[in-house]
């Protein structure tokens, strides 16, 4: 990458500009890192990815309000494990589609969405008595709808016939 982040501490990366990094990431956070990265206000184009976590990477890492443009393989290449990582108002990474749907918990199991984007999650069919976003009820008796789930937030369905959903990434 252009620009590794690999640390125990805290990186910020602010209001700068990566215009190609060759075949590599415009910005790698690298499998040693464990503290806190925070990218904010950054553009990278013209690298083989915007941005890249390499497995391993834990700790958190913040990216909002960037533009990932015209890198050759993909704006986001996320395969590290943080225990927080959200990505927000980003030009290329947001909206995300493609995140991926967990299966439908146990009725009143709470599942976090760790995708690290917010979700709006389509829910229909079965029989829904309650939608809990962490303790609060914010739907009853829902038989299709949505609702919306911030990164880290958790989501529990109190039901006596399975629904389905699907989860997409905003």
């Amino acid at each position: 990458g252009f620009l590794k982040i690999g640390t125990t501490g805290q990186a910020v990366v602010q209001g700068t500009v990566i215009d190609g990094a060759g075949g590599g990431a415009g910005i790698e956070i690298l499998a040693s890192h464990s503290g806190s990265a925070v990218v904010r206000g950054v553009t990278v184009a013209h690298c083989a990815t915007g941005l890249s976590a390499d497995a391993g990477a834990t700790g958190t890492y913040v990216v909002t309000g960037s533009v990932f443009v015209d890198n050759s393989l993909g704006a986001l290449e996320d395969r590290g494990t943080a225990t927080t990582r959200r990505f927000a108002t980003n030009v290329g990474i947001n909206p995300n589609p493609s995140v991926p749907t967990p299966p439908i918990p146990p009725s009143g199991t709470s599942v976090v969405n760790a995708t690290g984007f917010n979700c709006a999650i389509y829910i229909g069919g079965g029989t829904v008595h309650d939608v809990l976003i962490g303790a609060a009820r914010v739907s009853t008796k829902l038989q299709s709808g949505m609702v919306r789930l911030a990164a880290g937030d958790q989501i529990a369905l109190v039901y006596t016939t399975a629904p389905t959903w699907v989860w997409y990434g905003e």
